[in-house]
């Protein structure tokens, strides 16, 4: 094995920072899956978590701060950011397995779920349904 070999391989392994690796392409969709929806929706959380914290901290009163405001911020921020991770990772592992395929189209696939969830959430879904009645 030559010195660059050694390099890269340790280049590769080199696991310091395993928040900012993004575990949904690290394999072709449809295999570890479990794993990949795990780590995604992790990732998602930990995103929301951070976000709402940054609304409570940019936008409240502190001295005005109890636990029903943090709970509803949860609600409306950290929970539906999880869900959306888990839609997105779920619904690209899902159409690779039953396609067969590792392309662009399982993420074509999951990005159009999860906006459909986005949009349920974010109750739009039902005035486009109802055409604005």
């Amino acid at each position: 094995m030559s010195e660059n070999e050694k390099d890269n391989s340790t280049f590769r392994n080199y696991s310091k920072f395993k928040l900012i690796r993004f575990p949904l392409l690290s394999t072709p969709d449809g295999q570890d899956s479990l794993y990949k929806v795990f780590r995604t929706t992790l990732s998602t959380t930990t995103i929301g978590a951070v976000f709402t914290y940054l609304d409570l901290i940019s936008t409240i009163n502190l001295t005005t701060l109890n636990w029903k405001i943090i709970k509803g911020r949860f609600k409306k921020i950290t929970i539906p950011a999880a869900f959306l991770g888990y839609v997105y990772s779920s619904t690209a592992n899902v159409s690779g397995s039953i396609r067969g395929r590792n392309d662009s189209i399982n993420h074509s696939n999951a990005g159009i779920a999860s906006g459909i969830a986005l949009a349920y959430l974010s109750n739009k879904l039902t005035l486009i349904c109802n055409n604005g009645s």
